[in-house]
């Protein structure tokens, strides 16, 4: 993997892969961060008079930076961007650099929770209001691109040659309950505690669904390219996670095992039918080089190993500890194996960092 984009919590996501590069700890962290989301106390705390937002956004910002930390977008391990919508200039704003969990925090803001995340004379809410899946930036941003990108941005030969576009927005609903033209929320609250199902949106999913529908263009270019991934290069994932909420923290480990059970399935298909190997780089390596094509396959053999092992570790690591906290802080020790292949007298080196995250 070359870079990393996102939008809202695809931003967040993608954040923690591109700072650690590594699949555990960006879990670790994105269960902190719901457990602390989740918690109702914080929530009511944080409530303010509605003017301009339900909440004034401390708890919020305070659980991102918690995650986040200080960090810079330019300072992760590898290329980043996170997408905006600026209200005020009507643009969609690509964050290249700068502060990490601000330009995070600007791209999770739904209108109407978060107040919007002011920049530079910009008043930044979430991107996904601009474009929920956005193939088209990761295409033509150049590495050497500047920090705040507008939505129409010059086609670039660093493009990506390969791109995974995930999709966890909401669908198209097949029926809604006619409630006719009125609504008290007390009634629907009464319906819900006895236990109706009524198809009724709550104000986060009308949220979600205005995002969904002011970019369903964009989408829909997305799903026609990975038709034909093997020209386009676009490969669409829709993991089975729409009956979850946008406000659904308090289902993180019963959504990330739904979406990894789909990823695990999907890498054996890609596997049964090669595309895996184009994603490792085998197709690029002529036959006239056999020696090549037998060390590329060794290599990654090793990496895929070693990643292995090192994921076991992880999950060892992190349910000996899962549930530790004390007063609200989390200590937790991750053991992160670095493999580097280095083409000296055919030795391969590996490298092991130790890191305490507290948060």
């Amino acid at each position: 993997m070359d870079r990393v984009g996102g939008t809202s919590i695809g931003a967040f996501i993608g954040a923690l892969y591109a700072r650690d590069v590594d699949r555990m700890t960006a879990h670790a962290f994105a269960r902190a961060f719901s457990n602390r989301m989740s918690s109702l106390p914080r929530q009511l705390l944080d409530l303010t008079y509605p003017l301009t937002s339900w909440f004034t956004g401390h708890a919020f910002n305070r659980s991102l930076w918690k995650m986040l930390g200080d960090r810079q977008i330019e300072d992760l391990w590898l290329p980043y961007y996170a997408v905006t919508t600026d209200i005020v200039h009507s643009r969609m704003l690509a964050h290249r650099s700068g502060s990490l969990w601000r330009y995070v925090r600007a791209s999770m803001s739904l209108s109407g929770f978060l107040p919007p995340l002011y920049d530079e004379g910009a008043l930044l809410v979430d991107g996904g209001y601009m474009d929920n899946v956005p193939v088209d930036l990761m295409k033509s941003l150049s590495l050497g691109a500047s920090s705040s990108v507008a939505s129409s941005p010059s086609g670039s030969q660093d493009g990506a040659a390969l791109i995974i576009a995930i999709d966890v927005g909401a669908e198209d609903e097949g029926e809604v309950t006619d409630y006719g033209d009125t609504l008290s929320g007390w009634w629907l609250l009464f319906q819900r505690l006895i236990g109706r199902q009524l198809q009724i949106p709550t104000l986060p999913e009308i949220q979600s669904r205005l995002a969904y529908v002011s970019c369903v263009g964009k989408l829909e270019a997305v799903r026609q390219a990975a038709l034909d991934s093997s020209s386009s290069g676009v490969y669409y994932l829709r993991p089975p996670v729409t009956a979850f909420g946008v406000m659904d923290f308090a289902k993180h480990e019963q959504i990330y095992q739904i979406g990894y059970d789909y990823g695990r399935n999907l890498v054996e298909q890609w596997r049964s039918d090669g595309t895996l190997k184009r994603f490792l780089g085998f197709n690029n390596i002529t036959k006239e080089d056999p020696t090549a094509v037998v060390q590329l396959e060794e290599d990654k053999a090793l990496e895929l190993e070693l990643g292995l092992e090192s994921a076991f570790e992880h999950e060892l690591e992190l349910e000996n500890r899962k549930g530790a906290e004390d007063g609200g802080r989390i200590e937790l020790l991750i053991i992160e194996q670095t493999t580097t292949t280095i083409h000296v007298d055919s030795e391969k080196h590996d490298s092991r960092r130790h890191r305490r995250h507290s948060f």
